[in-house]
């Protein structure tokens, strides 16, 4: 590799090979060149990994490092020195290594010669002392500030690793993570309440001072911040420092943490609305104060008591790092509709369904959650739902609480650990703190109950069939009646799987990935619906296997009720936009079909069309023959076992209103008649059609009559 390395280069006029290439450990050939380009000239260490043209070993889209430490502070160099750029993967050893060293010069001509700014702010690259890598998290504070200000904030340690920089185990770094807690007891970061109370368990002291500018070096077009001590005199007021070397000596424990002293330093920063205020963190050792105190010459002082003076000593400043997550960085990479960020939300029942979605509430970034189970966790439940092993045996609100903690700092999660058919003025209750119920119990007597409350926010009622075959969302008005009839329409194959022995009840099959593939894509519909106030009364999600590939697909009805005989009309949307494409396509000629679906006692469900193979058709004129259609019913009522079979008829009047003409009469009688349909009351929809207008009107016939469908 060294010679394919070195003879690329050489062909390159631009480029000098200062040290030879050689493989010094297993990981990188390492060497050294010079580069000539429009002007200038730039020396790099340069690491190819061992396994080029593939990518650094530890890193997604790194692959060869080119290093001049002196550049750091330029934009696109990292901190240790290194060009960062993102050349395209490649398995061409040698198309490769050309684009990457193209790559390289147009960061020289760019950002080097032309000084390029970026449209983004780039932060401020700091020198890292010692094995400690300590990052401070901190959220948006109401404080105001002014140059000079100071104080004391608190923080909180939240976790603490070892950390391996090696595969041989024998070199590592402690990793500490801490978040700020808030400024001098008044004004607290905005996390969530649960979490701030549990960071004042463990709560820790620092300073801070607010210097308005960055504490940026004075070396040309370099974005890296001071170095040494001497250098924040520039920065620091004197009563600051006064104020730090006074109080050092006499500090509690509680200012120290794994015997440092931290210091925020703040300062303006630009954002998308004009500015933001950005913390550093500086680390101070708790035996090594970079103060001292000179004696002020005696022209200078302006008190008999101001004899000493504080100043900073030359001692390298010892920077750690900061991340601003507040709530919109937090979850900028994706989350759900402020609609629901901003509801409380309660979810009931805790199970495979109720776990997840309370995951995906809080990584949409949700701030309240209601949690309702009286369950406990078994290790069955495992393999499918949001518990671990040491969850097993705790209730499953509590398991559940704890594991949405760990996921984010903005949620607040409350707990009802008994079936809210116990308690009593929930109605009242529900109004006044919830905006929208999630039932995911499968509960019959739930669903009663939340059908018998007058309660103003939406409710939507998940469940999923045995061997998770479909899943279906309810909302509305009437959840139970809604239910059973979908589930009638679906087919539910009762569950047959036992836990152990004894008394029990069997439950339902599907696994982890079953379930929230399902899950996803409902709640995905829900969220939008939720954003547009386009909620639908239902919608049934399913699965068919076409080329060997498990496709979902989903599907709403409308309901529609027929006033004279109360029955219940379940129209297919999809199917709808069928019937419109098709009349599209003809008009302006009449033209129609036949629907399918399922029937039991007074409910309907259509659930798709057939288009005739064999019509006629003009602009007052539709007759359907049976072509092959009798064949494709058929087909279908065999397939189902009997439980699709033809339902109506459906065809437009272009132009005209959908009022039942005589002959539409004498055509549905005739079905109706038909012992080969077998379907004396058959559906029938007239759609009025033009080209500003669709407008279906359906009727049902019954009596030798057509009833009309509301």
């Amino acid at each position: 590799m060294e010679e394919k390395i070195s003879k690329i280069l050489q062909e390159d006029n631009e480029i000098e090979i200062i040290t030879p290439f050689v493989n010094e450990n297993s990981y990188y050939i390492t060497g050294r060149i010079k580069v000539k380009h429009k002007g200038v000239e730039l020396d790099f260490d340069v690491n190819v990994p061992y396994n080029y043209p593939l990518t650094h070993p530890n890193t997604d889209n790194i692959s060869i490092v080119f290093r001049n430490t002196d550049l750091i502070g330029i934009s696109h160099i990292n901190s240790d020195g290194s060009v960062c750029f993102h050349p395209n993967k490649d398995d061409d050893f040698e198309r490769k290594f050309k684009n990457e060293i193209i790559g390289l010069k147009t960061w020289i001509f760019e950002y080097y010669i032309c000084r390029k700014e970026d449209n983004n702010y780039t932060y401020l690259i700091h020198n890292s002392v010692g094995t400690k890598f300590p990052t401070l998290l901190f959220s948006d504070n109401d404080k105001k500030f002014k140059k000079g200000d100071f104080g004391v904030f608190s923080y909180s340690n939240f976790s603490n690793h070892i950390i391996p920089i090696k595969d041989d185990d024998k070199s590592s770094v402690q990793v500490q993570t801490f978040y700020r807690i808030g400024f001098d007891k008044e004004f607290e970061d905005k996390w969530s309440l649960h979490f701030k109370n549990l960071l004042k368990q463990k709560p820790n002291k620092g300073f801070w001072i607010y210097i308005e500018s960055e504490p940026i070096t004075e070396e040309e077009n370099k974005r890296k911040s001071i170095e040494n001590w001497s250098q924040f005199e520039k920065y620091f007021t004197t009563e600051f420092i006064k104020y730090l070397y006074d109080s050092f000596k006499n500090l509690s424990n509680a200012f120290f943490f794994d015997n440092e002293l931290f210091i925020l330093v703040g300062y303006k920063i630009p954002n998308t609305e004009g500015y933001e205020i950005h913390w550093d963190l500086v680390r101070i050792p708790k035996n090594k104060l970079p103060i001292e105190s000179i004696l002020i010459p005696q022209e200078e002082r302006t008190a008999k008591t101001n004899i000493y003076k504080g100043v900073c000593k030359s001692d390298l400043i010892h920077w750690g790092n900061t991340v601003n997550a507040n709530y919109e960085r937090f979850f900028g990479r994706g989350k759900l509709s402020e609609k629901l960020r901003d509801s409380k939300i309660l979810i009931i029942g805790c199970g495979a369904l109720g776990s997840s979605l309370a995951e995906i509430l809080v990584r949409g970034g949700c701030k309240s959650i209601i949690l309702e189970d009286f369950d406990f966790v078994k290790s069955g439940n495992i393999c499918r739902s949001k518990y671990n092993l040491r969850d097993v045996n705790l209730r499953k609100i509590d398991a559940l609480k704890d594991h949405l903690y760990t996921i984010s700092p903005y949620v607040n999660i409350y707990l009802v650990p008994l079936k809210m058919t116990f308690y009593s003025d929930l109605e009242k209750r529900l109004n006044e703190t919830v905006d929208y119920i999630f039932d995911c119990s499968t509960d019959p007597e739930i669903t009663y109950f939340l059908d018998n409350l007058n309660y103003n926010g939406k409710i939507f009622s998940l469940s999923i069939t045995n061997k998770a075959k479909n899943l279906i969302c309810v909302s509305g008005k009437d959840i139970t009646k809604m239910a059973k009839n979908i589930y009638d329409f679906v087919g539910n194959e009762l569950p047959t799987f036992f836990e152990g022995t004894g008394c029990g009840y069997p439950t339902f099959e599907a696994n982890f990935n079953e379930i929230n593939t399902l899950l996803n894509v409902a709640f995905e519909n829900i969220n939008y619906q939720i954003e547009t106030d386009t909620i639908t009364d239902n919608f049934i999600i399913g699965k068919r296997i076409e080329n060997s590939l498990i496709k979902p697909y989903i599907d709403t009805y409308k309901v529609f009720t027929e006033p004279k005989t109360h029955n219940l009309l379940y129209l297919s949307a999809n199917s709808l936009t069928k019937v419109k494409d098709e009349l599209i396509k003809h008009y302006p000629n009449e033209f129609g079909g036949v629907f399918i679906g399922f029937k039991n006692d007074d409910v309907i469900f259509i659930s798709d069309i057939l288009i005739p193979d064999k019509y006629e058709n003009g602009r007052t004129v539709f007759v359907r023959h049976p072509g092959s259609l009798n064949e494709q019913l058929s087909l279908i009522f065999n397939e189902s076992q009997g439980k699709i079979s033809y339902i109506g008829d459906w065809h437009s009047h272009p132009n005209a209103p959908a009022t039942p003409s005589s002959t539409d009469l004498v055509a549905i009688k005739e079905i109706a008649d038909s012992k080969n349909v077998n379907n004396s009351s058959p559906i029938l929809m007239i759609i009025e059609i033009s080209k500003e207008k669709f407008e279906p009107k359906i009727y049902i016939y019954k009596d030798d009559k057509l009833l009309n469908y509301e």
